[in-house]
């Protein structure tokens, strides 16, 4: 997102207005965020400073005492905190103005003592930081401590900054068109009259000189006239400006509400650091999920070993009987014997693997005493094994619910299930119990209250309640899809009803799926079919041109005896080919539905 030099002209005449106001508080809710609680007769307000390596940003806040700013982190703030607190809590903020139409906002304080402090925000990025001044403009405290650097800088050919406290502060040295960047920069040229993908080294004076009135321009408009809008494509908005942009290729340009800049970028920001943090918790379950599979992989393979030595029981048992009919004539000393099979009819000529040290009959009973141990252990072993598969195709189920959860409910859901499963400490999800019942309670819960409010929908979107997606359909119908394991058990075996139908894409890991028509109408085709896209679009088939989909009524599927939540078994099933896909599209044209051939009941 570009904020560059105009977007912090416009951030400071916007602070500006709510200014002089007196600094109640500060405090910092995350390890990259600090707040600055403000107020004014009849004015309170907040204002945001973030240091975050890829969102670091000042602007005015709506952040209200117990609300989570995303991406802030959990780590405790920096020691820097503690030195604002000190010097700037009591203190009336007079000013915000840019420094040098640069990305550098600097903000004034009147002391309690009337003196003066300032706090200098350089915002560039993964290099941004914070600068706390005195009235001599010393420095007082960095938000980041850089190490010191060589006098001479070599690759500039310049004196490097010193940034430590107790010495003057220096601003970074200015470039041509300070903290323009690219994106203000294709706008400069669009409004100067030139190519959008100019070369700026190879413009004459008098261009360069055209171009540099506009800049001129642009910065006395964000100063005096802003307009900050979204720039919105399919995706939905995805970059912002303090002006309507001429240059950029958009589906929508959308005004901020109440012009204010600020409202726009608390908004856009605080979804991209959900999606930030959305994205981290999804890849960190990932990687748990990832290490368990990998460790369950070397346990089956060891397990298979197991049961193929295991399965020679039969075959220790018959050496032994034949051993112990040869044992009275077998010479001392031998490491093998051959001896005729007479229990096949084909006769044929064993041979069988002996102890030297031991006799006929010891060689004999060490086998009857292998016989009887594989024996008893066979079974363990196929119990065992039968388990470890089972937890693996779980697992595979699970990776496949943490690729598609990106809402918050479902992830919470997938948390609890790891939690269950013993692959995160215990508290990780602060005030969530890891009980069976108590989720299945809670989503019992959830699910009612789902199923009131989309009784009145048709919408073709879901509604996301304790990992379910909830597709409404015209009449009082609706189609429901399971977003991790848990979520599909409660889904099949709680909110599912006998009659309805389920579905879920053969073969693949994913979501279940429960249809259940509106009351009194039968299911037709297309219905059927727009819920099986969704089937194979919630599962690891969604990238494929075409995939098959097994539907049955939910009373014909039973929980996998052994397996996880989730992992069931079905009979009586119907398969259709269709193309994944995550919308809903039922039919609409009023016509009366073909009713499908029910399965067998």
């Amino acid at each position: 997102m570009p904020f560059d030099s105009l977007v912090a002209a416009a951030l400071a005449a916007e602070i500006s207005q709510v200014l002089p106001a007196r600094v109640n508080k500060i405090t910092a809710p995350g390890g990259t965020e600090i707040i600055f609680h403000l107020f004014r007769p009849g004015l309170p307000a907040q204002l945001l400073i973030s240091m975050h390596p890829r969102f670091a940003r000042m602007h005015l806040t709506g952040f209200r005492e117990g609300r989570a700013i995303p991406g802030a982190g959990t780590q405790r703030p920096p020691a820097f905190v503690s030195l604002l607190r000190k010097h700037l809590e009591g203190t009336v903020l007079t000013g915000c103005t840019q420094g040098g139409r640069d990305r550098i906002l600097e903000l004034a304080f009147r002391t309690r003592t009337g003196g003066t402090c300032y706090l200098v925000a350089e915002i560039i990025g993964p290099g941004s930081n914070l600068f706390l001044l005195n009235g001599e403009r010393h420095i007082l405290g960095t938000w980041h401590t850089r190490p010191l650097v060589p006098a001479r800088d070599s690759t500039r050919g310049q004196t490097a900054r010193i940034t430590i406290p107790g010495v003057p502060y220096e601003p970074p040295p200015p470039t041509p068109w300070p903290g323009v960047g690219p994106f203000a920069t294709k706008e400069a040229l669009v409004r100067a009259g030139f190519p959008a993908r100019q070369p700026l080294d190879r413009l004459p004076p008098a261009e360069r000189a055209r171009l540099d009135a506009v800049i001129a321009d642009l910065f006395v408009q964000a100063a005096s006239r802003p307009q900050p809008v979204a720039i919105i494509d399919q995706a939905g908005p995805v970059d912002y400006w303090c002006l309507p942009p001429q240059a950029q290729d958009a589906v929508e340009i959308r005004p901020a509400e109440g012009n204010s800049l600020s409202l726009l970028l608390d908004r856009l920001y605080e979804e991209r650091q959900r999606v930030e943090v959305s994205t981290r918790q999804r890849q960190a379950m990932a990687r748990l999920i990832r290490r368990e599979r990998q460790r369950l992989e070397k346990t089956v393979a060891a397990l298979r070993r197991d049961l193929e030595e295991a399965q020679q029981a039969q075959r220790y048992r018959l050496w032994g009987e034949l051993l112990l009919a040869q044992a009275a004539h077998l010479p001392p000393g031998q490491d093998r014997l051959q001896v005729t099979d007479y229990y096949q009819v084909s006769s044929p000529v064993v041979e069988i693997p002996l102890d030297p040290g031991l006799s006929g009959l010891e060689n004999a009973q060490r086998y009857f005493r292998s016989y009887r141990k594989a024996k008893r252990g066979l079974p363990i072993v196929e119990r065992r094994l039968t388990r470890a598969d089972a937890n693996l195709a779980y697992l595979e189920q699970l990776e496949e619910a943490v690729m598609q959860a990106s809402d918050p409910q479902s992830q919470e859901s997938l948390q609890r299930e790891l939690e269950r499963m013993g692959l995160t400490p215990p508290g990780t999800t602060a005030g969530v119990s890891t009980k069976v019942k108590e989720t299945r309670a809670r989503g019992v819960q959830a699910g009612r209250v789902s199923a009131a409010r989309s009784s009145a929908g048709g919408a073709s979107t879901g509604e996301t309640v304790a990992g379910i997606i909830r597709f409404p359909l015209p009449g009082g119908g609706q189609i429901m899809v399971g977003k991790g394991a848990a979520a599909n058990d409660l889904l099949t075996f709680v909110l599912a009803r006998p009659d309805d139908i389920w579905l879920h894409a053969r073969g693949q890991p994913g979501s279940h799926v429960i249809l259940r028509p509106p009351a009194g109408q039968n299911v037709s085709p297309q219905l059927l079919e727009a819920a099986a896209r969704l089937a194979a679009h919630y599962s690891r088939a969604r990238q494929a041109g075409k995939a098959d989909v097994d539907w049955t009524l939910r009373k014909h599927v039973r929980r996998q005896p052994g397996g996880g939540p989730g992992q069931v078994f079905y009979r009586h099933e119907q398969t259709i080919s269709v193309v994944p896909s995550a919308t809903l599209t039922p039919p609409t044209d009023g016509a009366s539905p073909e009713a499908l051939p029910s399965p067998p009941r």
